[in-house]
């Protein structure tokens, strides 16, 4: 079996661990010996930091041109359309539940 994936905060377009440092496993509810990766264990300070974030952000998103926002957004949809089965596959195994 491979390395165990460790995931990270994105706040204010950067990838970073938790303002505590620590992390969790998650698991899939059907195989509970599958252990789906590490996650940051995300503490208020780490919840006000994305908000603040995302306020400052709010500004400069409102200026974009509408056309410009659905570019973005079309983009996005295309993306999650292209890699749908992998997004499946992910949301289902972290639920524990089957596709169909």
């Amino acid at each position: 079996m491979g390395q165990l994936a460790t995931y990270q905060n994105y706040i204010d377009g950067q990838w970073s661990d938790s303002v505590s440092g620590e992390t969790y496993t998650i698991t899939n509810p059907a195989h509970k010996s599958q252990v789906l990766g590490r996650f940051q264990r995300s503490n208020n300070e780490d919840a006000v930091r994305a908000i603040e974030a995302a306020r400052n952000a709010l500004d400069g998103w409102a200026s974009t041109p509408a056309p410009q926002r659905a570019a973005i957004l079309f983009k996005a949809l295309q993306l999650m359309e292209e890699r749908g089965d992998e997004l499946a596959r992910s949301i289902t195994t972290e639920e524990g539940k089957p596709i169909g």
